[in-house]
C-alpha cells in the first residue's frame, strides 16, 4: 500500500506517518516493491497514536506505551 492510501485511511499526513515510523511508534512490513503492508490492526494503531497526539501526549511517552513500559491509564 502506498503512503497516500494510508493518508486517506487515517487522515494523517505522509510526513507524520514517516516520522512515527522513524521514531518506532509504528512499523510496517514491506512488500517486494517496497510498499508498506498495512492491515486493519495497524490502521487502528495509527488512529490511536493520532488520538494520543491530539490529547497532547508526547511522542516519547507514546513510544513507552508502544514498548509496553507505560499503561494507558
Amino acid at each position: 500500500m502506498r503512503i497516500g492510501e494510508i493518508e486517506t485511511l487515517t487522515g494523517l499526513s505522509a510526513g507524520t506517518i514517516r516520522y512515527w515510523e522513524e521514531r518506532g511508534l509504528v512499523s510496517f512490513d514491506r512488500s517486494g516493491n517496497s510498499y508498506r503492508k498495512i492491515d486493519s490492526e495497524t490502521v487502528r494503531l495509527l488512529e490511536k497514536i493520532k488520538l494520543f497526539r491530539e490529547l497532547g501526549v508526547a511522542v516519547a511517552d507514546i513510544k513507552l506505551w508502544r514498548d509496553g513500559l507505560l499503561s494507558e491509564r
